[in-house]
């Protein structure tokens, strides 16, 4: 079992979910890119997309809600695309919240025809990093099938999508599957050193910095302390 790092972390992605590439007042957002996961190199790696195969709950296709700010998004694919339009177009991600399904969700959050958050290439990552810790933290069979990875290398297996996912040349950056193995590396760090049920260090790090360290989310700030639990 190796630590591994994700060299390309800091790279400009040019991508269908990208937005301006404007200079962010924000503060640096460097110290909460990919950072480190556990690998077994003897384990296959393990790919996840298909509603009808396995791991679909790690996607965020899956039907499993999450609550921020007391706004409920039936999918962490609302909550995502909704992101991008909290502060620039407040009613349009109010719509998005309420789209039939994420599929609906993920177009209305690329059509351009609403103005995205200038920003939204230098926060995007925390926002999709908060979206996991918080699914995971609420919904506990998608903690245990994440859990169930063990330390394989975590694919997500999308042909159309080479930012999130591999992409259809099997090269993409799978930037999903590196957050969540980052999410179940810190879970595996929280039992090993024995923080089981008395506080959640690191994925209070991961959501507090995902959202308070970038103003343009703020709105949908996570009440962590008194809503969710340790693992």
């Amino acid at each position: 079992m190796t630590p591994n790092n994700d060299p390309s972390a800091n790279r400009d992605p040019a991508n269908r979910d990208s937005g301006s590439a404007d200079q962010s007042p924000h503060p640096s957002t460097e110290a909460y890119q990919p950072g480190s996961w556990d690998r077994d190199e003897e384990l296959e790696p393990i790919k996840f997309y298909k509603r009808d195969a396995p791991y679909f709950s790690l996607t965020n296709f899956s039907r499993h809600p999450i609550e921020v700010a007391g706004v409920t998004y039936p999918t962490s694919e609302h909550y995502f695309q909704a992101a991008k339009f909290f502060i620039s177009d407040p009613e349009w991600a109010r719509a998005i919240a309420l789209a039939v399904g994420p599929r609906e969700a993920a177009e209305m959050g690329r059509d351009r025809e609403h103005l995205i958050d200038p920003h939204w290439e230098d926060i995007k990552n925390n926002v999709m990093r908060v979206a996991i810790a918080i699914k995971i933290l609420t919904h506990p069979d998608v903690k245990a099938d994440l859990m169930k990875t063990g330390n394989a290398y975590l694919i997500e297996d999308s042909p159309r999508d080479s930012y999130w996912g591999c992409g259809a040349d099997g090269q993409g950056r799978n930037m999903l599957g590196k957050l969540l193995m980052e999410a179940r590396s810190l879970i595996s760090a929280e039992v090993r050193e024995s923080r089981v049920h008395r506080r959640c260090t690191s994925f209070n790090f991961i959501l507090q910095g995902g959202l308070e360290k970038n103003s343009s989310i703020s709105t949908s700030r996570p009440k962590t302390r008194s809503r969710i639990t340790c693992f």
